[in-house]
């Protein structure tokens, strides 16, 4: 059953509670899954108070949100959850990482993400998504969350990590998805003063075959590289003696596969319910010579990132006492920034529910300091436009010579660490030569 929008529908979106929550569920929900407990009224508000004392504030103005990130007064830190999972998944590498170490780490593997170094990237990242479309069925639905993992898989090793073979490419990108499951499960139990290693133990850390084969995956890459000569100035090359070398290719892993993969696949999405903005990107694509910029589809790209922000959340954790928004926060208390929120907020956007992507064209005036996909201040995503490089080729090289629609029900969001699908996105990708009647389709079945 194929599915069609229009461009006056609003594509499927989470759904806030607009009724309030118990309290057993609000202590959970905090911990575990926090857009799960945030009120419905947030998109029209920039505020949204404690339920109860201590608990979180959650905040969408945009100047607040970046006096928060950019911290220039040391009033913010990150609370224990985030650090948790930062330990979990990064080890002591770079995300992990603080202070004087944290900085050495970023400035080593800047280079890599320069925005010539960037640009050179481009033609790489084009052939790596024409040769995995290539091997996608056009007689039935693909399942997105699969098939675009391959996609990303080459990217990065046709450029930061060369080592990571493109043949692994879907197993990794199966594996990633539990993997970054598994390090951020938390509940009830992470809000007692308990130590680290018997909730790692409780939460099974370490005991996943998907963790196992991650780092397994990243360990041999580290041994192979622990020393030079070095080919290229990559990933391991530039990041060798600053930090383990290992933990920081492991996180960047799931750092470049999951917020790039389940971003393109939104993207196609979109553009499967668009269908006259497939037929301009695919325009400007075939109009392009290899390596250019297709200024189209990074507006694409970009909206849905604002539709679908890989990081629906971020939370800093107070440092000392102080006050935002009217409301007075003890040390320790938690700063929620509802990025998806200030994403659709009715302030700050015109028709924010929306896909339009020329809100983000040069020339149309739009006020973007409401679009936060990476982030923002000192934390700012290091790798953001190598990241947008990487989805603005995929969806133009996609549309190139393909049609795309939507197959069979809408996806189910959840903001629960990324915005993912739940019920993941499937959609028909057929040969521009090939008519809808020739597709064998199984509608029946």
């Amino acid at each position: 059953m194929s599915i069609q929008g229009d461009k006056s529908e609003r594509p499927p979106f989470f759904k806030l509670s607009e009724t309030p929550v118990r309290l057993t569920t609000y202590l959970r929900g905090v911990v575990s899954d926090p857009a799960s407990v945030i009120p419905a009224d947030i998109y029209d508000q920039w505020v949204a108070p404690p339920k109860i004392p201590g608990g979180p504030l959650v905040i969408t103005r945009p100047e607040t949100v970046q006096d928060i990130l950019r911290d220039k007064d040391a009033r913010f830190g990150r609370n224990k959850q985030l650090r948790t999972m930062m330990r979990r998944v990064w080890g002591k590498g770079l995300a992990a990482a603080e202070g004087d170490d944290w900085a050495q780490q970023r400035r080593a593997v800047a280079p890599a993400f320069r925005p010539d170094r960037v640009a050179k990237t481009r033609r790489a990242f084009e052939q790596a998504t024409r040769t995995a479309i290539d091997q996608w069925p056009t007689d039935q639905p693909i399942d997105a969350d699969v098939e675009i993992g391959p996609i990303v898989a080459a990217m990065l090793a046709g450029s930061i990590l060369p080592d990571l073979d493109p043949a692994r490419g879907r197993e990794i990108s199966q594996d990633i998805p539990k993997f970054v499951e598994d390090m951020t499960r938390f509940g009830l139990l992470d809000l007692l003063p308990m130590p680290e290693k018997w909730l790692d133990w409780y939460r099974g850390t370490g005991r996943t075959k998907a963790e196992q084969r991650m780092r397994q995956l990243a360990a041999a890459i580290a041994d192979k590289r622990a020393s030079g000569p070095d080919e290229l100035a990559d990933l391991p090359a530039l990041m060798r003696g600053h930090g383990p070398l290992a933990d920081n290719i492991l996180g960047f892993m799931p750092a470049g596969f999951e917020t790039t993969a389940r971003a393109i696949g939104w993207g196609l999405f979109l553009l499967a319910r668009h269908p006259e903005w497939q037929e301009r990107l695919r325009a400007e694509a075939r109009a392009s010579a290899d390596g250019a910029e297709r200024p189209l589809a990074r507006q694409v790209a970009q909206e849905s990132l604002r539709l679908y922000p890989p990081a629906p959340i971020m939370v800093r954790s107070a440092i000392c006492k102080t006050e935002i928004e009217g409301q007075r926060l003890k040390p320790g208390q938690v700063a929620m920034i509802a990025v998806f929120a200030m994403h659709r907020h009715r302030r700050l956007w015109d028709q924010p529910d929306m896909f339009r992507p020329e809100r983000f064209a040069p020339d149309s005036g739009t006020n973007l300091d409401g679009f936060l996909p990476f982030g923002s201040g000192p934390r700012l995503c290091i790798a953001a436009q190598f990241a947008l490089t990487e989805i603005e080729v995929a969806l133009s090289e996609i549309v190139r010579n393909r049609q795309i629609e939507a197959f069979g029900p809408e996806p189910e969001v959840s903001l629960k660490i990324t915005t993912h699908a739940v019920n993941g996105i499937k959609l028909l990708v057929r040969p521009m030569s090939t008519s809808p009647a020739d597709m064998i389709l199984k509608e029946t079945q």
